[in-house]
């Protein structure tokens, strides 16, 4: 990742936090496998793109500045 250091911790298929432990910004693009739904960062709303790849899966996914030193997490819900 070009010098940057991150962690990663997935908690099942709906949930996943990204750790920064560089001295940069980090842009993360978090993604799940669904159909429709919502993603909250940090437990709060963001706006959610869906796409699909090359073999028809659909994908919800939402673009994440995550700062040095800092934490971010992005939760998949079904409610509105």
């Amino acid at each position: 990742m070009h010098g940057r250091s991150i962690d990663v911790h997935h908690r099942g298929k709906t949930e996943t936090a990204l750790t920064n432990r560089s001295d940069r910004p980090v842009t993360w693009i978090a993604q799940f496998e669904r159909k429709k739904g919502r993603l909250l960062a940090d437990g709060k709303p963001v706006p959610a793109n869906a796409a699909a790849d090359f073999l028809g899966r659909t994908f919800l996914s939402t673009r994440l500045t995550v700062e040095p030193g800092t934490k971010r997490t992005v939760q998949y819900t079904s409610s509105p």
